[in-house]
């Protein structure tokens, strides 16, 4: 995966972090506090400008009564359709 890749895998978290934090009617201030971030570092990882460690994403996974892998399973969706298809060929 190249630097492009990444970059749209960090949006796709992101959108889907905020998402289930909108779901959930909790403000930025209340999942970073709680996730043991600052509100700057968890604004960075929602509008998807941050580098988020696998501590962070757990720790917000945890706020949001979600699963590491329910955060990431957007994210990881596109290149296992890629994968697929390639297995096709």
């Amino acid at each position: 995966m190249g630097q492009e890749g990444f970059e749209s895998s960090v949006r796709r978290l992101a959108r889907t972090i905020r998402a289930r934090r909108l779901k959930l009617n909790l403000s930025q201030e209340y999942v970073a506090f709680e996730a043991g971030l600052s509100t700057r570092h968890y604004q960075q990882l929602e509008s998807g400008s941050g580098n988020p460690t696998y501590r962070t994403i757990f720790n917000v996974a945890r706020v949001l009564n979600s699963t590491v892998l329910e955060l990431l399973e957007p994210t990881l969706r596109p290149r296992l359709k890629r994968q697929r298809a390639q297995k096709k060929r």
